[in-house]
């Protein structure tokens, strides 16, 4: 099988996994108030793409010049499209002019927004922030020693935790 087919076929799995999750998370979007809905839907891809290990995956589009995959927290669909579309025209089957277009550039603002919204603004010497996601369970314990651990160990750090199960 060629590289490029392998890569496509592994990106059209991976894209229809992250559908699936949309899909399956379609309670959760019905309560989303529609300013926050695509915000929301990228925010879903992204952790279903960071659900798993990609380096693999990564290095191989590294290794024949594609984009990495490294930034596409705000458009993450997008990101996969052009490079799914860019494999099918290498391999002859999509035409070039079927292509589509660059990511929306406004995704990045937006997710600063809104990661400020949610954090609050960074402080002025430092752009960290940690976003942990865990079990309940796990989440309950981390709530408890929450204050003291993290507030005394990194008071600079804006961290959140989100619970996924």
């Amino acid at each position: 099988m060629h590289p490029y087919a392998r890569l496509l076929h592994e990106l059209v799995e991976l894209r229809d996994e992250l559908l699936a999750l949309e899909h399956a998370s379609s309670n959760i979007l019905q309560s989303i108030h529609p300013s926050h809905l695509s915000s929301t839907i990228d925010l879903i891809h992204y952790l279903g793409l960071r659900r798993r290990d990609i380096r693999p995956l990564q290095e191989r589009l590294a290794a024949v010049g594609l984009s990495s995959l490294g930034r596409m927290e705000s458009h993450v669909f997008s990101n996969l499209d052009a490079i799914i579309d860019l494999l099918s025209c290498a391999l002859g089957k999509k035409l070039p002019e079927d292509i589509s277009l660059p990511p929306d550039t406004t995704g990045m603002p937006l997710l600063e927004s809104h990661t400020n919204h949610l954090f609050g603004r960074p402080p002025t010497h430092r752009r960290v922030r940690i976003m942990v996601t865990m079990s309940s369970e796990v989440a309950i314990q981390v709530s408890d020693c929450h204050s003291f651990y993290f507030r005394y160990f990194f008071p600079k750090l804006a961290i959140g935790v989100v619970s996924l199960f």
